[in-house]
């Protein structure tokens, strides 16, 4: 008698599909997510403005860190909003955002130490964020505590994380080769005040893309180990 196995279902959280859904997903909603990461980034643009556009500093860094970092809070609920096919609207998601505001706001300082710390300890600092990728749409999501939240991340992204820090990779090499082309070619044709205008849109599409690819990442990971559909998440 021969014995068939069946075949083994094929993964979702992959490089390619969580960038390709993150993309299309920013695409269909430019406006309603344009306006939150631009409110998200309002902190460090008010920094930055302070120090002059030139200056970043290491109090621009931090502030800038934990603006993207709270991104993906205020992105959860409309990023899945579209994967389900509904509309989703600035509003709705961004209130659905901050409906932890405690967790959110401790966790992003965490985050935005680790980021920070990350990039001195190299390898080991940078698995460690690779473990708490996902923290922010598990804690909201699944209305986590703090420490429950980075406990969640860390089990989620368990022997994913070099697949995580290739995706990371990605998007960094992709947002260097922007900004290279905008301050040869922008700064070029249009001037330099101009082209910084363009960097600050590049900089609030980065966010913006980046906070969703974590949600889209969230889903896949939840889906390939634990079977659950998009439906039956952050209704």
């Amino acid at each position: 008698m021969t014995v068939v196995s069946a075949a083994a279902p094929a993964s979702q959280f992959t490089i390619g599909r969580v960038l390709s859904t993150a993309f299309e997903v920013c695409l269909r909603n430019a406006l309603p997510f344009g306006i939150i990461a631009l409110a998200a980034a309002a902190p460090y643009l008010f920094v930055r403005q302070l120090g002059g556009f030139e200056h970043r500093g290491e109090t621009g860094l931090f502030v800038y860190a934990s603006s993207s970092l709270v991104t993906p809070a205020l992105l959860a609920h409309g990023t899945f909003q579209d994967l389900r096919g509904d509309p989703a609207t600035a509003w709705q998601s961004f209130s659905r955002g901050l409906s932890r505001p405690i967790t959110v706001l401790f966790g992003v300082l965490a985050l935005a130490l680790l980021h920070l710390f990350g990039f001195g300890l190299r390898v080991k600092g940078f698995l460690v964020m690779a473990a708490f990728w996902v923290y922010i749409p598990a804690a909201i999501v699944e209305k986590k505590g703090i420490v429950a939240g980075f406990k969640r991340s860390r089990q989620l992204t368990n022997n994913c994380s070099w697949t995580i820090l290739g995706l990371l990779y990605l998007v960094f090499i992709a947002r260097i080769a922007a900004f290279a082309i905008e301050g040869q070619i922008f700064e070029f044709a249009l001037g330099a005040k101009v082209a910084i205008y363009i960097q600050i849109g590049l900089d609030i599409f980065y966010n913006a893309f980046s906070a969703v690819a974590i949600t889209v990442g969230y889903y896949y990971l939840r889906a390939d180990k634990e079977g659950v559909a998009v439906g039956d998440i952050f209704g």
